[in-house]
């Protein structure tokens, strides 16, 4: 009866937190996004309709990536397009189980609710947490798995749980699972790995339980993303295309392994300070958001001073904090290495701040207590304020365009017909095929010309410095007898009334700029004869 009662208790906690993670994603309306509009829309429907390599190339490289994870926003919009209020709901979700979790991983370090609470509040308003509510970037959706890998974890070395090898199958489960969704888990799951190996000593049966993990974590990433490796492979001849092409060697893309890494600290000193740098840089050159977070640097501070304490009192932290330190420490470097992109550090911020928690709760003095927590009251109101004076990644609602969101994906005013062929200049755009392909038969995109995503001469787009994409892409162009269109993302007037003087496949058509929620500014180009038929109404 007692395991009963504590089973529904759970439950009506997890309803709980999945109502308000949907009406906080209700509310906010994160969506207008450059990764939506570039393939977490596209995707889907290219692989649920059997389109894979049928486009070329519109969504660049991240139309390579496994859809999975993007085939339940996929449905929802097919079906309730017309109700966003709804797909806001569902994919806020997400969001409502991270914080189900991390309460039940509070749980795990303090018996006070107050800690709990706190730990809450400060790990889902995080930049990278707040800022990507109800969106469809992943990271949530992912981070909910490798939490709870970390949260079974956490329960053996806590001796809440029994250290069976079942159980650690399944955190590497749920680990591998994410990996698969998104290779940038990979980031979590090193940290996993590595933290088990340090604590080996606190294992029962060590080689047995840590191998356990590891298969499971290959059970977990296969089964969401062996079928996907097959595919590049029979594709490209590279399972992991276009990444580690120096070691698979592709035809399809340049021998090199490419990297985004305009993210990564510049010198050493950034590498080591990179913390203390978000509190006096507000943004960074590669994207220009503006981030206003003291948060990396306080931690940095109080872990400073408590580890200075503990070696003063010769204390040793109790197993679950220790893993959660060396787990935290290890996974920063690793993403600050490789990555050092903000919204991957949704694990980072959540578990930096119960450490910070307990930090604060290790540092109580003997005397002047009041004053000590007034201290703390205001760095924790400064910490608060992150997803506040921080700027949004993209937002629905802003001043005069709250009615263009009445359905979910929409574009104004324009009409495509079946069987054309949308030529696509700049990403991101590719959302337009599944968004036409409702109306349109034998719908067919191309990539014409892109400005992101350069080759190694930094001169030309990657899939037009690649022979084999440069020949699929005339051929697309030479083959199709239906209507052609041209579709242009995000350039002013004048840039693109001097592409219809440049541009050889542009000459002779005439362009209208329309409003969309899927790409703000686009410009949609056909022949003088084709006005009527394509600009319905106009």
């Amino acid at each position: 009866m007692m395991l009963k009662n504590y089973f529904s208790k759970d439950l009506m906690l997890l309803l709980l937190f999945l109502t308000g993670g949907g009406l906080v994603s209700m509310l906010l309306k994160y969506e207008v996004l450059w990764d939506f509009a570039n393939y977490h829309y596209y995707n889907p429907w290219a692989f649920v309709n059997n389109r894979i390599n049928y486009d070329i190339a519109v969504a660049g490289i991240n139309g390579f990536f496994n859809p999975l994870a993007d085939i339940p926003l996929y449905y929802l919009i097919e079906y309730f397009n017309d109700y966003p209020n709804l797909i806001y709901f569902a994919q806020g979700l997400w969001f409502g189980a991270l914080g189900f979790i991390i309460f039940k991983i509070a749980g795990l370090f303090f018996a006070d609710m107050r800690p709990v609470l706190l730990v809450l509040l400060l790990g889902l308003s995080g930049y990278a947490v707040f800022f990507q509510i109800g969106t469809s970037t992943n990271e949530i959706m992912i981070s909910c798995f490798l939490l709870f890998s970390l949260y079974l974890i956490l329960r053996i070395l806590g001796k809440k749980s029994e250290a069976g090898s079942r159980l650690f199958f399944a955190s590497g489960i749920m680990s591998g699972v994410a990996l698969g969704l998104k290779l940038t888990a990979i980031i979590y799951c090193i940290g996993l790995g590595a933290g088990l190996i340090f604590f080996y000593k606190k294992i029962p049966h060590p080689v047995e339980n840590i191998l356990m993990f590891a298969l499971g974590g290959l059970s977990g990433f296969l089964l969401i993303d062996g079928f996907w490796l097959w595919k590049m492979w029979e594709l490209f001849g590279n399972p992991l295309y276009p990444y580690a092409n120096k070691i698979f060697q592709s035809e399809y893309f340049e021998i090199r392994n490419y990297t985004d890494g305009r993210f990564l600290p510049q010198t050493w000193a950034e590498y080591v300070f990179w913390p203390f740098y978000w509190a006096v840089r507000t943004s960074h050159p590669a994207d220009q958001a503006v981030v206003i977070d003291f948060r990396w640097g306080i931690l940095s501070v109080l872990a400073f001073v408590a580890a200075g304490k503990g070696v003063a009192l010769k204390s040793k932290p109790a197993d679950t904090t220790a893993f959660l330190i060396v787990f935290t420490v290890l996974s920063y470097f690793v993403w600050v290495s490789f990555f050092a992109i903000r919204r991957y550090m949704i694990l980072l911020e959540i578990c930096g701040m119960l450490l910070s928690v307990k930090a604060v709760i290790f540092l109580v003095p003997k005397k002047r207590k009041k004053l000590y927590f007034f201290f703390i009251s205001i760095l924790f109101l400064v910490a608060m304020l992150t997803p506040v004076l921080s700027q949004k990644w993209g937002g629905r609602i802003f001043s005069g365009e709250k009615e263009a969101f009445d359905r979910f994906v929409a574009v104004d005013g324009v009409k495509i017909p079946d069987n054309t062929l949308l030529m696509f200049y700049n990403y991101p755009s590719a959302a337009l095929l599944p968004y036409f392909s409702r109306t349109a038969e034998n719908i067919r995109g191309v990539s014409i010309r892109q400005k992101s995503y350069f080759a190694a001469d930094g001169e030309e787009d990657v899939f037009n410095a690649n022979t084999k994409w440069r020949r699929k892409k005339a051929e697309a162009i030479l083959l199709h007898k239906g209507l052609k269109v041209a579709v242009i993302s995000r350039e002013n007037a004048d840039t693109v009334k001097k592409m219809l003087e440049t541009e050889f496949l542009l000459k002779g058509m005439f362009c209208w700029q329309k409003r969309s929620n899927i790409v703000p500014g686009l410009y949609f180009c056909v022949r003088p004869d084709k006005q009527q038929e394509i600009f319905a109404g106009e």
